[in-house]
């Protein structure tokens, strides 16, 4: 992974050596490898190749653009801006991106959760979605409905109604 890593810090530095000598142009190097780094080796992956990027950044600055180290303070000040914003930015990158792939694990827990239940509870059980169209169903409701081999998923509310003869407990 480390070695991946260093690669991909190591390409955008290429990249913003061989495309101009305008920095403003950094983040945008940059930030495309943070993210494929984030998706392939996760949290760890992603704030190395943040830390490795900056630090690319800042010796393209210093071994190629030399002329910052002569104006005095305030433009060394000014050379490390677009370190700090690719710092900031990267590591907001990483952040959103892990809060997204947890989300997702949550979800699909969530679900797993609701299919356990829906199975062994005795009861006819039909989940409907927002656009009432079932999302799952357990045996109970299949038998109920004397369809056992049957799936209704998919299928909207009003369809069901149609097909099948529901009574009103009296």
């Amino acid at each position: 992974m480390l070695l991946a890593v260093e690669r991909i810090s190591l390409a955008g530095t290429g990249v913003l050596y061989l495309i101009t000598r305008d920095r403003a142009i950094t983040l945008l190097v940059y930030l495309p490898g943070i993210v494929i780094a984030e998706a392939l080796f996760g949290c760890w992956g992603g704030v190395a190749t943040v830390l490795l990027s900056v630090a690319g950044s800042a010796g393209y600055r210093i071994m190629f653009l030399p002329h910052y180290l002569q104006l005095g303070p305030y433009a060394m000040y000014q050379s490390w801006e677009e370190e700090i914003i690719l710092l900031l930015v990267g590591l907001l990158v990483v952040v959103l991106m892990e809060q997204q792939r947890q989300s997702g694990r949550r979800a699909v827990s969530v679900e797993r959760q609701l299919a356990a239940v829906l199975e062994n509870v005795s009861d006819a059980v039909i989940v409907f979605g927002r656009d009432l169209r079932v999302r799952s169903e357990n045996r109970a409701a299949l038998t109920m409905l004397n369809r056992p081999g049957e799936k209704l998923v998919g299928e909207t509310a009003e369809s069901l109604r149609q097909r099948f003869q529901f009574e009103r407990p009296g």
